[in-house]
């Protein structure tokens, strides 16, 4: 019994990432992730997607839209094809 409920905790916290890498990768391909540096540097990645994700959770100011939670499915579906 112990084992199953772990199995489906690690189900929902997959999922949970999921979805935050998703609208994390949505708000960069927006490039609207800048906001959340405490830094100006722009030419390199900073914080990770999954942070990103989170502070978009957060933030009422942001809003995604179907089409760009498409886009980072996309996104996610190319980097995929690129470690096969």
């Amino acid at each position: 019994e112990s084992v199953e409920r772990l199995k489906i905790l690690l189900l929902i916290a997959t999922l949970a990432l999921m979805v935050l890498w998703l609208m994390g990768m949505a708000v960069i391909l927006l490039e609207q992730h800048y906001q959340f540096q405490a830094n100006s540097v722009r030419n390199k990645k900073v914080l990770s997607v999954i942070f990103i994700g989170l502070q978009v959770v957060h933030d009422a100011r942001i809003r995604l839209s179907k089409a760009d939670i498409e886009s980072a499915w996309k996104q996610l579906l190319e980097l995929q094809k690129d470690h096969e």
